[in-house]
C-alpha cells in the first residue's frame, strides 16, 4: 500500500530527522511544505550591488538533498557575493542563494521555482511547496533601527538602511522592540493544495529547529487552525534547546512568547496529535499532560544522531511500520512510563506514554499474577482486524484476561480507559475483547463504559481513532442503543447550547463516521437531535437558534435518506406548534422542495396540510420553493399518481405509494358507501388481506370513518357519517 507523509518544516536549521526521513523505504513519497514565512531581502553592503534575497528553508534542505553536487559560480560572482553578503557565508552556501535567486527571478512563482530546483536533483519520491504564498515581511525595530526577524536571530544585530518599502514616518519605542506587520500573521492562510497535501498523507510530522519559526506559525491563528482541522495523525517532534539563544529570547519576549517547551505546552495540545519529546526533558511530562498534550518519550540520539527506534515510533503514528536496522533498538524497548500506573497496567502504560503500540509488541503484563500465584495469565491470542466482531474470539481471549474482573471500583475504570485508548489504537488488541466482555458480564457499569468510550471518541484526533471508535460503538450499540443515544445527543446538544463549536464540528463528522458502521442507529440518533433543536423553545439565545439550524443542515444535508428524516421531524415539530414557525420554514427551504412537499403529504392529512401551509406565510415568498410544494399538493389532492412523479421527477417513496393506496381505498369506500370486502378486492386488484389491512390502517389513523358488518355471512365495508 502506498505510503506518504507530510513534513512541515520549521526552522533555519538541517535537521538530521530528514536525513533519516530520506532513507526509509515504507515511504513512497515525502511532501515537504517548507516554511518561508521568514525568508528576506536585505539592502546591498556595497554600492551598486542588487538586493540579496535569503531562501532559509529551501537551501538548508537542498544541502541535505546533496543539490551542492550540481550548483557552482564563477570565481568572479563568487567575490562579488562574499563582498556583498551579510551573513558571512561560505562559497557553496553562497552559490545555492544565487541560484535560488535567479530562478525566483524568472519564475516569479515560488512553487514554480521549488518545482525547477527538485528537477535539477533528479528527486521523483519528494515535492517541494512553500507553505504560504505572501511573505509578511515581519520585520523587529527598535527607534529607527530594523532587522528581519531571522536576520537579528542569527546575528544580533539591527540596520541602519531604509527598511524596504520605507516610510520616513514610522516611529517606535527607542528602548524596547517592536515587530512590524506582526498583525498580518492572524489572517495569513495557505493555498488549498497545502490542505490537500495534508488531509491525504498518512502521517504529518512538524519539525521545529529554532523557536522564532515556531512561535511566528503559532502567530498566525488561521493557519494554525488550518492545519489542526485535519483528521490526519498529526506529531510534532520536539528537539529545541531548553532555552532559547538571547537574539531568539528577544524576539519571543516581543511577541508576548517565552523560550521553553512548557512555555509553548498549550500551543502544541491545540495543534498536535502527539508530541514526541527526549528522555532528556522527562520532567515536562507532568505539564505538558495538563495543559491537554498526547506525550511520547523517546531516546532521540545515538552517537548524535536521530535514533532509527525513535522515528520507528513516529512512523507507526500514521500506521506505517519502519524495520529497524539490525543495530537499532525496538521502538518497544525505549519507551518510559511516566506516570504512577497502577497494577492493572497489564493493558500497557497509555498510548501517549508508550507510543503507537505495535500489534506484535503487545503482551500483557503478570503483575497481578505476581501478586496471587494462583492467577497466572496466559499470553493473549493474536487477532485480525477482520475477525474482530467475532464472538468466539471474544469469548477465547477474554478468558486469558479474566483477573481484570477481580479489580475494585477505582482500578477496573482506569482498566477501562486504557482499554479504550488501546482499542482506538487498534482494534485487533486483545483489550477490545475485554472491552465486550466486561460490558456483558456487568450491565451496570455499561453507562461507565458508554460514558468513556465516547468522550475518548469525542477527543480522538487522528482518523484511524475516529473511525475504529465509529466500529466500537457499532458493536455495543447493538444491546445498549437507549443508553448510547442518550449520551451521544447529550453531548451534540451540549455542544450547541454552550457553543462549543469546535467540539460540535467533531461530532458532526463523527457522526457520519458511525453512520457507515450503523446506519439504524445513526438514524435515529440524528432523528432525535434534530427533533430537540427544531423543539428549542422562542426564548432561546438567536445565536444558538442560528447554531442549531446549522447544525441540523450539516447532520444530514450530505445524505438523503438523512435529509428526509430531518424533513419529517422538522415538519412534525411545526404541526405540533402553534404560529407561523418561520425559523424552522427557514431550514426547511434549504432542502429539495420536492422531498419536503412528499414528506407532507405522506405524513399530514389533506386538511392538516392545508393548516401547515396556511399559518406559514413566509412560504408565499420562496418562489419556486412553493410553487413545488402547491403543485404537489394540488396533484395529491387530485388523486392523480402520474402527474405527482412527473411534478417531483422521480418514482414515489414507497411510503408515499402505501399511503396513495389508502387513499384511493379511503376514497372509493366513501363513494360506494357500502362495499363487499372480496368485490371491494377485486376492484382493486389486491389480495382480500391486503386489502382489510390497508383499511384497518385507514381507520386507526382517522383517515376514513367507516366500520366493519357481517351481513348474511358476508363481509361488508359501511361508511360512516362524518359527524359520526
Amino acid at each position: 500500500m502506498t505510503k506518504t507523509i507530510s513534513v512541515i518544516s520549521l526552522g533555519h536549521k538541517p535537521n538530521n530527522i530528514i536525513d533519516k526521513l530520506l532513507g526509509i523505504k515504507e515511504i513512497d513519497r515525502i511532501n515537504f511544505i517548507l516554511m518561508n514565512m521568514l525568508d528576506y531581502t536585505l539592502p546591498p553592503k556595497v554600492r551598486n550591488a542588487v538586493n540579496q534575497t535569503y531562501y532559509h528553508e529551501v537551501r538548508f534542505l537542498l544541502t541535505q538533498l546533496g543539490a551542492n553536487r550540481y550548483v557552482s559560480i564563477s570565481d568572479s560572482l563568487s567575490a562579488l557575493l562574499k563582498e556583498n553578503d551579510r551573513l558571512d557565508l561560505d562559497e557553496e552556501n553562497l552559490a545555492l542563494i544565487s541560484h535560488i535567486s535567479q530562478i525566483d527571478q524568472n519564475s516569479k512563482n515560488l512553487k514554480t521555482t521549488y518545482n525547477i530546483l527538485l528537477d535539477e536533483n533528479g528527486r521523483t519520491d519528494i515535492t517541494l511547496h512553500p507553505l504560504v504564498n505572501e511573505n509578511p515581511n515581519l520585520l523587529l525595530f527598535k527607534g529607527k533601527k530594523y532587522a528581519p526577524l531571522r536576520y537579528f536571530a542569527e546575528r544580533g544585530e539591527l540596520l541602519v538602511d531604509d527598511p524596504p518599502e520605507s516610510d520616513k514616518k514610522r516611529k517606535y519605542p527607542d528602548k524596547k522592540y517592536t515587530i512590524e506587520n506582526l498583525e498580518l500573521l492572524k489572517s495569513l492562510k495557505f493555498k488549498d493544495e497545502i490542505g490537500d497535501l495534508i488531509d491525504n498523507a498518512d502521517l504529518v510530522i512538524i519539525l521545529a529547529t529554532d523557536y522564532v519559526s515556531l512561535a511566528t506559525i503559532l502567530q498566525s491563528k488561521e493557519l494554525k487552525n488550518q492545519i489542526k482541522k485535519t483528521s490526519t495523525p498529526l506529531a510534532f517532534v520536539w528537539t529545541l534547546d531548553e532555552e532559547g539563544t538571547e537574539n531568539e529570547n528577544t524576539i519571543l519576549e516581543a511577541m508576548g512568547m517565552e523560550a521553553s517547551l512548557s512555555a509553548f505546552a498549550p500551543y502544541l495540545s491545540e495543534l498536535a496529535d502527539y508530541v514526541i519529546i527526549d528522555r532528556s526533558q522527562i520532567d515536562e511530562v507532568e505539564h505538558l499532560r495538563e495543559e491537554g498534550c498526547k506525550v511520547i518519550v523517546e531516546d532521540f540520539y545515538e552517537d548524535g544522531v536521530f535514533s532509527s527506534s525513535s522515528l520507528a515510533s513516529i512512523l507507526s503514528i500514521g500506521g506505517i511500520n519502519h524495520e529497524v536496522d539490525d543495530n537499532g533498538e525496538s521502538s518497544s524497548n525505549t519507551k518510559e512510563i511516566i506516570n504512577d500506573a497502577k497494577p492493572i497496567s497489564q493493558l500497557l502504560e497509555s498510548p501517549e506514554e508508550s507510543g503507537i503500540v505495535k500489534e506484535e509488541n503487545i503482551e500483557l503484563t503478570a503483575d497481578v499474577a505476581e501478586e496471587n500465584d494462583e492467577v497466572a495469565l496466559a499470553e493473549p491470542e493474536k487477532i485480525e482486524v477482520d475477525d474482530v466482531i467475532d464472538e468466539k474470539h471474544v469469548e477465547t481471549v477474554t478468558d486469558a484476561i479474566e483477573p481484570f474482573l477481580v479489580l475494585d471500583e477505582e482500578e477496573w475504570f482506569d482498566a477501562v480507559n486504557r482499554a479504550i485508548d488501546l482499542t482506538l489504537i487498534n482494534l485487533a488488541h486483545p483489550a477490545y475483547a475485554w472491552l465486550i466482555k466486561q460490558s456483558k458480564n456487568d450491565s451496570e457499569k455499561e453507562q461507565e463504559i458508554a460514558e468513556s468510550l465516547i468522550s475518548r471518541w469525542i477527543e480522538s484526533r487522528s482518523i484511524t481513532s475516529r473511525k475504529n471508535g465509529a466500529r466500537l460503538l457499532a458493536k455495543f450499540v447493538d444491546e445498549h442503543k437507549v443508553i448510547y443515544q442518550q449520551i451521544l445527543q447529550r453531548h451534540m446538544m451540549n455542544s450547541v447550547r454552550e457553543k462549543q463549536d469546535e467540539k460540535r464540528r467533531q461530532l458532526i463528522f463523527l457522526y457520519h463516521l458511525l453512520y457507515e458502521e450503523a446506519d439504524d442507529f445513526t438514524i435515529s440518533l440524528i432523528g432525535s437531535i434534530v427533533r430537540d433543536l427544531a423543539s428549542l423553545s422562542d426564548d432561546t439565545k438567536q445565536t444558538v437558534l442560528e447554531t442549531s439550524k446549522i447544525t441540523i443542515l450539516q447532520l444530514v444535508i450530505s445524505k438523503k435518506k438523512l435529509s428526509n428524516i430531518a424533513i419529517g421531524e422538522i415538519l412534525q415539530v411545526i404541526e405540533s406548534k402553534h404560529g407561523s414557525n418561520a425559523e424552522l420554514w427557514n431550514i426547511l427551504t434549504s432542502f429539495d422542495a420536492n422531498s419536503v412537499a412528499i414528506e407532507m403529504v405522506t405524513r399530514f392529512s389533506t386538511s392538516k396540510i392545508e393548516e401547515i401551509t396556511r399559518r406559514s406565510s413566509i412560504l408565499r415568498f420562496t418562489g419556486s420553493f412553493y410553487s413545488i410544494v402547491s403543485k404537489v399538493i394540488g396533484a395529491w389532492k387530485a388523486g392523480d399518481k402520474v402527474t405527482l412523479s412527473n411534478v417531483i421527477g422521480s418514482i414515489l417513496p414507497e411510503a408515499t405509494l402505501r399511503k396513495f393506496e389508502r387513499m384511493e381505498l379511503a376514497r372509493s369506500v366513501e363513494k360506494l358507501r357500502m362495499v363487499q370486502l372480496n368485490t371491494l378486492a377485486d376492484t382493486l386488484s389486491k389480495d382480500i388481506k391486503n386489502v382489510e389491512k390497508l383499511i384497518t390502517e385507514l381507520i386507526v389513523n382517522g383517515e376514513l370513518q367507516a366500520e366493519f358488518k357481517l351481513i348474511d355471512d358476508k363481509m361488508y365495508l359501511v361508511a360512516l357519517d362524518k359527524k359520526n
